[in-house]
């Protein structure tokens, strides 16, 4: 009787011989199908981060190079006010120069 009813709970034997009843085999099939599910979720995720830090990239490149226009534009204008100041300068000694 005892070796009936151990019979009738085998279902399948994994690839290592160990024997499995239905219900341990149920329970794995929807473990590997869970797992294969977040593996998916993961994956989509990856993604999507994968997306967000090119962008990302695309954007500090972009900014860097608009930091980098304005530093030179800055620069130049400071060269441009200090002419101006010198020109400014030179004006006023040539004309004390000329009134004295």
């Amino acid at each position: 009787r005892l070796e009936g009813e151990k019979n009738s709970t085998v279902s399948s034997q994994s690839d290592s011989g160990a024997i499995m009843v239905p219900e341990e085999k149920e329970k794995l099939t929807e473990r590997i199908q869970d797992l294969e599910k977040e593996q998916d979720s993961n994956i989509d995720s990856i993604s999507e981060l994968s997306r967000k830090l090119e962008v990302a990239e695309n954007n500090c490149t972009e900014y860097a190079e608009k930091c980098k226009r304005l530093i030179e534009l800055n620069q130049k204008q400071k060269e441009e006010i200090m002419r101006l100041w010198d020109d400014d300068a030179n004006k006023e000694k040539v004309n004390n120069g000329s009134n004295g």
